[in-house]
């Protein structure tokens, strides 16, 4: 069943039950829904806009008002995210599954496959929940059981869950490909892995200066038919960390929605470019172009941050990344950029822009010393930090 722990209290967010508290609380349904929403964003930020499908700025900052109120201390956990929306504090307990092939969502017991979401029940989201505990590993029956009803169940009752998830999962249930029978050992779950966070966890360093004009380009790139973008320029002048920022709104514009990165800088071989980005999307390998898609796929609406050079043959992969699946965006910070891809240059900042960082980071005014540095220093955003 899924659960959201908030401070010491627990939510059943099937049924809106609240325990942990003074008093026992019931949820409305539309409290429910909200804490669903924000769990489902894996602790990243759900706009005001999009929050609750749409009711408006006004509408949702009065709903989250009024539930912190219910919640009491419980819900200092919903934080506010100033002039953009809210996310959750502590949302671990409700991450779903990366099944390789198909993305379960607890919170919202459904199995998002790439011809669209299918729903579940509760019993069938316990029983992948337990096999995903073990990816590849056969579980015994009756560990099945308990998990799911509590108790040893029977073999009939057990034969017709698994029957019944077949019938919604897999392409040819008389010969399942994932959920598999492992005769006088168990049932199996192939290709499973958690599932990482809305945005991977990912927040922006330090508020950038300026730069919203190339924010907007990256932006309108990434939206285009393409979905892919290169912030290039020479070094120093913040391409990661506008890249960082990208990605950051990207995730952030709404709900369903995810990112990650992966830094390739000091990379010395295209295998261990491979593990960095195996450890970025949380997978055992990234070798098998086949493997990634099918994850990709499974992610639905992601942006990939790469960060620093493509290395050799990376290229071509990343566009067959793109050609199969059809929500994955990638977005590139590095010097060089592969040929046709579209382009965001990055120059040296200029005016009250260059004077503004300058100013932030000695932590006084300038005066016209500040437009001199700038001038000599050419706008390097590193170089006006440090100097």
């Amino acid at each position: 069943m899924p659960r959201l722990t908030l401070g010491q209290a627990t939510v059943d967010l099937q049924t809106g039950h609240v325990d942990g508290l003074v008093e026992p609380l019931l949820l409305s349904d539309r409290e429910r829904a909200l804490l669903v929403e924000l769990a489902d964003a894996g602790g990243e930020l759900v706009s005001r806009d999009e929050l609750g499908g749409g009711w408006g700025s006004r509408a949702a900052d009065m709903a989250i008002s009024r539930l912190r109120k219910r919640l009491g201390p419980a819900g200092d956990a919903i934080i506010t995210v100033r002039g953009r929306g809210y996310r959750l504090d502590r949302p671990a307990e409700v991450s779903g599954l990366d099944l390789g092939w198909g993305a379960l969502q607890l919170s919202s017991l459904r199995v998002r496959l790439p011809d669209g979401p299918v729903p579940i029940t509760q019993q069938q989201a316990a029983l992948l929940e337990r096999l995903a505990q073990e990816p590849g590993s056969p579980v015994p029956r009756q560990d099945l059981g308990r998990a799911v009803w509590g108790v040893e169940a029977s073999g009939e009752r057990l034969d017709l869950l698994v029957h019944r998830l077949r019938q919604r999962l897999e392409a040819d249930p008389a010969r399942p490909r994932y959920l598999v029978t492992v005769r006088g050992r168990g049932l199996a779950l192939l290709d499973a892995r958690p599932a990482p966070r809305s945005a991977g966890g990912l927040q922006e360093r330090r508020a950038l200066v300026g730069r919203e004009e190339e924010t907007a380009l990256a932006a309108t790139h990434l939206a285009s038919p393409a979905r892919r973008a290169v912030l290039h320029g020479p070094p120093g002048v913040g391409k990661s960390a506008l890249a960082l920022r990208v990605a950051v709104r990207w995730a952030g514009a709404g709900p369903d929605r995810s990112a990650a990165a992966v830094d390739l800088h000091g990379v010395g071989s295209p295998e261990e470019a491979e593990v960095r980005l195996a450890a970025a999307l949380r997978m055992e390998s990234a070798r098998e172009d086949a493997v990634l898609v099918r994850s990709f796929v499974a992610r639905g609406a992601l942006l990939l941050l790469i960060d620093g050079a493509l290395p050799a043959g990376w290229a071509s992969r990343a566009q067959g990344w793109l050609e199969q699946a059809p929500q994955l965006v990638l977005l590139v910070a590095a010097r060089s950029a592969p040929e046709g891809w579209p382009l965001v240059e990055l120059a040296g900042l200029q005016g009250e822009e260059a004077r503004l960082l300058l100013e932030q980071s000695a932590g006084r005014s300038l005066g016209a010393a500040a437009d001199r540095l700038a001038l000599r220093l050419e706008g390097n955003p590193m170089a006006l930090e440090l100097v």
